[in-house]
């Protein structure tokens, strides 16, 4: 069964994120600025209780934020330049490693418009769970739930239970990437059938562990950090946590992305090397 090297790929994500900062920073800017307006105005707007506005205020940022990651996918793996809007398009001048020869059959423009289709798409459904969420649990609290024996059917429904929680976490992990495929060129259809195997859809879990997890616990412990820094100023403090967290969701997006990129693109090949 092909899959792909967990180290390899987050090493892959790591380096090609530190080699090229400059650039990604850069075409980067018009996104961290919109994010970073979006969220200060849902504070300004009083919407930290209203889901589905506070989604509504950000959705503009969202489609920035498609745009960049698309190109970055393109770019990652074809070295193609990252398009942004407010800023001249500037071609890469690092070209380690070497760009891969895109042999797709569809163009640029329709791989990026369907890679950014999948992105909202899966940011929509993102939204709509977390609103559910949140209705169903409204008005209840923790002595409101009923209290039930033990017995083997109960067991059997929570095991049940469990088990289509885990089969819905791992859809949306490949739900989550599938822009990428599509981005790329690759038929999301043949993406789908070859993810789908658990093997596969486990080593896409633990490679977005590896690219997330240091890196998030040193934005966080830094965030925390600025925020007591600044006690006792709060429009300081909001600010300052807006950049922060913003700042390091791009970067930790991107590095995740790029991982991503080689992993879809090392799978995908070896399915059609073996196919032959």
């Amino acid at each position: 069964m092909a899959s792909f090297d967990l180290i390899e790929m987050a090493t892959k994500g790591y380096d090609f994120t530190w080699k090229h900062r400059t650039y990604i920073a850069r075409a980067a800017i018009p996104l961290i600025f919109l994010k970073i307006i979006c969220e200060l105005s849902i504070g300004v707007l009083g919407l930290e209780k209203n889901i589905l506005r506070q989604e509504l205020v950000m959705m503009p940022a969202y489609a920035l934020e498609a745009l960049f990651f698309c190109n970055l996918v393109r770019y990652a793996l074809y070295r193609e330049p990252i398009i942004m809007p407010g800023l001249v398009p500037v071609l890469p001048t690092v070209l380690e490693p070497p760009p891969v020869p895109y042999q797709g059959r569809l163009s640029r423009r329709l791989c990026l418009k369907a890679g950014i289709a999948f992105y909202l798409l899966f940011k929509i459904l993102l939204i709509v769970l977390s609103w559910g969420n949140i209705a169903l649990s409204e008005g209840h609290s923790p002595g409101d739930m009923p209290n039930y024996e033990i017995t083997p059917l109960v067991s059997f429904a929570m095991l049940m239970l469990i088990w289509a929680l885990l089969w819905v976490f791992l859809w949306l992990i490949r739900m989550s990437w599938a822009f990428v495929a599509a981005t790329l060129g690759y038929s999301v259809k043949i993406y789908f059938k070859h993810v789908f195997k658990v093997r596969v859809a486990l080593s896409v879990v633990g490679l977005m562990l590896l690219c997330l997890v240091p890196f998030d616990v040193v934005f966080e412990f830094t965030r925390e950090s600025m925020v007591n820094f600044f006690e006792g100023h709060r429009a300081i403090q909001i600010i300052m946590s807006s950049v922060i967290s913003t700042l390091g969701e791009t970067l930790l997006t991107a590095i995740s992305t790029i991982a991503m990129t080689y992993a879809i693109h090392t799978l995908l090949t070896k399915q059609e090397k073996e196919k032959r």
